[in-house]
């Protein structure tokens, strides 16, 4: 369960904005419990910033932040890191290490080089999220990306506009046995900074180190991840570089360095991550993402949550398939949601191709009453009785099958979130 749900609701969190002045500030934050758990530093959000922003406002509270000494779960909002001073960042990384749950929630890193910088400041996590994470400027450091530090996670979340491949990379690391996670929740909406070889490969070098995993997707329809599906199929040369602009000057110093990055001493390492060279089209990602799930895997999942807001018939079949591969006989909770838009739409899903996807997974020899394994369908009706006797009636074999149960859904923080997707 997500740690900062409570946060958002919690009255004794201790919360910085700018639209409070230095004097209001100060004497707040004079009276605010030393031993207090939990601090929120909030920046400019978008209807806010007019390019007048004053960032110099942390700068004033940071000795008073100081007297903070048990912080232990930080959220950071709408920040733009780089225009804090040199000395606010130092603050906020080597005052609050003792943090174990940390959230980056609509932050502008500037560059991968200070996203990891800030992971790496918390050595004790045991939370992280992020959402709405921007690190353009691909210039972190190859230690950074290969650690061994031990990493156990009780809790990962990865919103759909928080990916990056530095991000997975430093998760990952060369870790080996000294990464776990017991609970991940994963939201893709194929963004360019999210190609699907990222996420498919992600998740294929994730399964045996997690306990616990909820995927949910969307492909926006005007996406260039819809446009390339057919990459999946094999059908589609590699004719999409431009799907990624990348710029090719000859700059030495790029834009968005910051004067504490984390050193690379292979200065032509450090240029070849900032021009991108090896990022590869959606076409050639799409191959990448292939060769992940034609891969034997290791998965030890015990709970697996898939979520699609069925949107491509070519990506949400791939992923699906993929997904059930990770099933295995430790594998006690298993739930696939499919919302649709309306019965039309319901009735142009491929179901006979599923029906034979979940038909194919196998019991393992365990007995029915040990497992949780579901199959609902979600969307804008009344009766939810009626969606699952139309989900049956789509997959004969897997009802003969007797694994799954079948259920409907008409809950619209579900199906409605298509709007969302497709505005990115």
């Amino acid at each position: 369960m997500d740690p900062f749900y409570a946060l958002d609701l919690a009255e004794d969190t201790i919360r910085v904005k700018p639209d409070l002045s230095p004097e209001e500030l100060v004497p707040y934050l004079s009276t605010v419990d030393p031993g207090s758990k939990a601090l929120c530093i909030h920046g400019y959000t978008d209807e806010d910033a007019d390019g007048t922003e004053d960032w110099k406002f942390i700068d004033v509270v940071t000795p008073h932040l100081s007297r903070l000494q048990n912080v232990q779960m930080l959220q950071l909002d709408d920040i733009s890191w780089g225009n804090l001073s040199p000395t606010a960042r130092a603050f906020i990384l080597t005052h609050f290490r003792s943090v174990t749950a940390l959230k980056l929630n609509g932050v502008d890193m500037w560059n991968s080089n200070q996203l990891l910088r800030v992971l790496d400041a918390f050595p004790s996590l045991s939370a992280l999220v992020l959402d709405r994470v921007d690190a353009d400027l691909c210039n972190h450091a190859t230690a950074q990306v290969t650690r061994i530090t031990p990493l156990h996670l009780e809790y990962l979340q990865i919103g759909s506009l928080g990916w990056s491949r530095p991000l997975c990379e430093w998760l990952l690391g060369h870790r080996a046995v000294n990464l776990s996670i017991d609970q991940a929740m994963l939201t893709w909406a194929a963004t360019p900074e999210a190609k699907p070889d990222m996420v498919v490969g992600f998740i294929w070098r994730l399964a045996f180190r997690v306990k616990a995993l909820a995927f949910d997707w969307c492909i926006p329809s005007k996406s260039f991840a819809a446009r390339y599906a057919s990459s999946l199929l094999g059908s589609v040369s590699d004719t999409d570089s431009r799907s990624m602009p990348v710029d090719h000057t000859d700059r030495q110093v790029p834009e968005n360095s910051l004067e504490d990055d984390v050193e690379e001493p292979d200065k032509e390492v450090l240029k070849k991550r900032w021009l991108k060279v090896n990022e590869p089209s959606w076409s050639g990602s799409y191959r990448g993402a292939v060769e992940y799930a034609s891969q034997p895997l290791q998965s030890k999942i015990e709970d697996l949550d898939a979520f699609v807001i069925w949107n491509n018939d070519i990506v949400d079949l791939f992923l699906l398939r993929f997904l059930c591969q990770l099933v295995n006989p430790g594998t006690t909770v298993f739930r696939v949601m499919i919302a649709v838009k309306n019965w039309q739409h319901f009735e142009t899903i491929d179901w006979p191709a599923l029906d034979a996807l979940f038909d194919g997974i196998p019991d393992f020899g365990i007995p029915a009453q040990t497992r949780n394994y579901t199959i609902l369908l979600s969307g804008p009706w009344e009766d939810n009785g009626v969606a699952a006797g139309k989900l049956t009636s789509k997959l004969p074999n897997v009802v003969q099958h007797g694994l799954f149960t079948f259920e409907g859904d008409n809950d619209p923080t579900r199906w409605a979130r298509r709007e969302y997707y497709e505005s990115l």
